[in-house]
C-alpha cells in the first residue's frame, strides 16, 4: 500500500498557499526513529516548521534527520491563493487525483491519504468530496489527523514549508542566504540563496514526467518535466502567482549543481 501525507504552508506575505504531498512506505517507524535520535519522545514531541529554529536547536536536528529520510519518497505540491482557505480541502483532494493518476498510482493497490488537521472542515466533508470526484474509488482519505500520531505528516509539514519559501524568494519576497554546512557538496562556510539551499535539500524527490523534450546542451538531459505529475496550481492564482510557481515547480535540474 502507498500512502501520502499532507501539510500546507500558509505564506501570507505571499498571498497563497503552498500544500505538499509526500508519497512513499508508512513513515511511522522511521519518523519514530529520528525523534528518538535527537533526544526528543514520538507521540508528545514533534516537528513543527513553525518553529523559532534558533531557539530549539532539537528542531534544527530534527529537520536534518527528517531530510535525509525524504530519500525514500517522492513529493509533489499545490499552489493556491492565500485569500481561498475554504476550497483548501478540495483542492488538496483535486492535487491528490491528479498526482495519483498522472503517476499511474490510481492504477495499482489501493492508497491511503493523511491529512493535517484544518484542512478540511471535518472527516465528513472530506469524504464528501473525495466521493464527488471519484478519488474514493482507488483511495482512503483520512482527514484530521494529528501529525505527533501520523508521523509522516510531519515530513509533509517540511515538505510544504520548504516549498514555500522557495516560491517566496522566486516572487521576489525574500531574500536571506545561508551557510552551505557540512555535507553540501560545497565549503561549509560559504553563503547560499536560502531558496536554493531548500531547492537543493528536496529536488531529487518531486515527481515528474521524465526529462523534457527540448532543453538547453548544458542540462545534458538532466532537466525534468514535473508538470502535472508533481504540480498542482489552483485556477484561482493570479496570473503573476501562476507564473512563479510554473517557474519555480514546473520543471526540475536533477543534474550537478557543485
Amino acid at each position: 500500500m502507498g500512502y501520502f501525507y499532507f501539510d500546507e504552508s500558509i505564506q501570507e506575505r505571499g498571498g497563497f498557499i503552498v500544500g505538499a504531498y509526500v508519497y512513499g512506505p508508512d513513515a511511522d517507524v522511521e519518523v519514530t526513529t529520528a525523534l528518538e535520535r535527537v533526544g526528543l519522545r514520538p507521540g508528545v514531541d514533534e516537528f513543527k516548521s513553525s518553529a523559532r529554529m534558533s531557539a530549539h536547536p532539537e528542531q534544527v536536528a530534527l529537520r536534518a534527520e527528517l531530510k535525509r529520510l525524504l530519500v525514500n519518497f517522492r513529493v509533489g505540491v499545490l499552489v493556491t491563493p492565500n485569500d481561498d482557505r475554504a476550497t483548501l480541502g478540495a483542492e488538496a483532494l483535486r492535487c491528490l487525483d491528479q498526482i495519483a493518476r498522472a503517476n499511474e498510482l490510481a492504477k495499482g493497490e489501493r492508497l491511503m491519504a493523511f491529512f493535517d488537521q484544518g484542512v478540511f472542515g471535518s472527516p465528513g466533508q472530506a469524504a464528501a468530496l473525495s466521493g464527488s470526484i471519484g478519488l474514493n474509488q482507488y483511495c482512503d482519505v483520512k482527514a484530521e489527523q494529528d501529525s505527533r500520531a501520523v508521523k509522516g505528516l510531519q515530513l509533509a509539514d517540511l515538505v510544504a514549508h520548504t516549498a514555500g519559501i522557495m516560491l517566496l524568494e522566486t516572487l521576489g519576497l525574500v531574500r536571506k542566504q545561508v551557510k552551505a554546512g557540512p555535507h553540501s557538496g560545497y565549503e561549509p562556510d560559504m553563503e547560499l540563496d536560502l531558496g536554493f539551499e531548500m531547492w537543493a535539500s528536496i529536488r531529487y524527490q518531486f515527481f515528474h514526467a521524465g526529462p523534457m523534450e527540448q532543453q538547453e546542451d548544458v542540462y545534458q538531459g538532466a532537466l525534468m518535466e514535473v508538470g502535472v505529475n508533481g504540480l498542482y496550481v489552483s485556477q484561482a492564482c493570479s496570473p503573476a502567482l501562476r507564473a512563479g510557481a510554473l517557474a519555480r515547480f514546473g520543471r526540475c535540474y536533477l543534474g550537478c549543481i557543485h
